[in-house]
Formats: structure tokens, C-alpha cells, sequence
């Protein structure tokens, strides 16, 4: 059993290895504590400079949102089918995302609104918790 950080509650790792050995995928509910959760999801729902990534002929795009928006609905038409095209026939993506990383290893953390999402780079990121992932 993993000790508390002020990030994740308590972990059964021997059950979370048997889990993925199982099914080949690691869900870990209530993983984090409720107040980072909480805190995740205010500055996720507030306002971000979202982008769009997703492939189409087997090339990757990354769109920024506001961008996205001003674009002909008949070309967004055809991006869609494009995507969907691709996921009939083989490997596919698409979602929308911030690229945290990038920032910060940019050296731009962010100190506004969204450093509770700096705070979970770094615990995705830190020892403790890179120790317990890697042997499942």
C-alpha cells in the first residue's frame, strides 16, 4: 500500500499490478484527493487556449480552437469526414487538449488560475509517483 501525498489517497499497488495485468489498461478510481480534482476541473472549466489535434491520411494536425472556429463549416465538413474516414481504416485521434508541457518546459509555469495544472505535471512527473507507476 502506497503512503498519502497530498495529491493521491492511499494505493493497493498488488492490485492495481494484478488489474493491469489482467485487463492490459490501469484505471484508478478516486485517485487523486477531492480538493485537486475540484480544482482541476474549475481551471479546465474556465478559460484556456484549447487546441484541436487529430490526424487525417495519416498526418497530424494541431488547430487552436478560436482558430477552428473561424473556418468554413464546409472545410470543417470535410475534416470530419477525413477523421472519421481514417478511423474505419486504421489508427485515428482526435481531442482537444493545452499543452502543459510545453509551457513549462518552455519556462512559462503558470502562476494565474491554471497553476493547479502545473501541480499535476508535477506529480505525474515526480519521483514518488513515477516509483510507484513503473513496475505495473
Amino acid at each position: 500500500m502506497t503512503e498519502s501525498s497530498s495529491f493521491w489517497r492511499p494505493l493497493d499497488e498488488d492490485a492495481l499490478s494484478q488489474a493491469f495485468a489482467q485487463s492490459g489498461r490501469l484505471h484508478i478510481p478516486d485517485f487523486m484527493k477531492p480538493e485537486l480534482a475540484q480544482a482541476l476541473f474549475e481551471v479546465l472549466s474556465g478559460p484556456m487556449s484549447w487546441a484541436r489535434t487529430f490526424t487525417v491520411n495519416g498526418k497530424s494536425y494541431d488547430i487552436d480552437l478560436a482558430a477552428q472556429a473561424q473556418t468554413p463549416t464546409s472545410v470543417m465538413t470535410q475534416v470530419a469526414e477525413a477523421i472519421a474516414e481514417g478511423g474505419r481504416t486504421g489508427f485515428q485521434y482526435d481531442f482537444e487538449l493545452w499543452w502543459i508541457s510545453d509551457e513549462i518546459e518552455a519556462g512559462h509555469r503558470p502562476t494565474d488560475t491554471r497553476q493547479p495544472l502545473a501541480e499535476l505535471y508535477d506529480l505525474l512527473n515526480s519521483p514518488p509517483f513515477l516509483s510507484l507507476i513503473r513496475p505495473l
